[in-house]
């Protein structure tokens, strides 16, 4: 790693994020299936598979710095790093993965969702899977630190 890419670390870098919540709903946890190919849970990540290719992952996380640095009191559960292969999008595998997910865990903890508020394709599928926005998250991150935290109960 050059020289120039080591000093980056001390350059103070501006977050702002979206938290939505999952609300506390009676459901009907029905498996999900793409093209014959389950989702299937494995450590802390839930993926669709089929003959080797990945069509969908999600990961959970039990510990979000991010969140506990605004204050927000465990136990919680955070859905992240998803990621729909592109020949797969628009077919409602994401919202429909996401709140599988949710449902698992929903009665032990609150399960979160953090989105950059200009990722438009990934707020439209966590809405579309019944999450609620909470708040908005904003600050200066250094040296793993926050600094400048301001929450807005608006997305905007």
């Amino acid at each position: 790693m050059n020289f120039f890419k080591k000093l980056r670390v001390f350059k103070p870098v501006k977050v702002e994020m979206l938290v939505y919540y999952f609300p506390l709903i009676e459901l009907n946890n029905t498996g999900l299936t793409v093209d014959g190919a389950s989702l299937v849970k494995s450590g802390k990540e839930y993926r669709i598979e089929n003959k080797g290719q990945l069509i969908h992952r999600s990961r959970i996380f039990f510990k979000s710095h991010f969140l506990t640095s605004f204050h927000f009191p465990q136990p919680f559960v955070v859905i992240g790093d998803c990621l729909t292969n592109p020949d797969y999008r628009g077919m409602g595998i994401y919202p429909k993965a996401i709140r599988y997910i949710a449902s698992e865990y929903i009665q032990e903890k609150q399960v979160f969702i953090l989105v950059s508020k200009d990722n438009f394709a990934s707020i439209r599928g966590i809405e579309k899977a019944g999450f609620n926005f909470f708040v908005r998250l904003k600050g200066f991150r250094f040296l793993g630190l926050y600094f400048k935290k301001q929450i807005f109960c608006s997305k905007n």
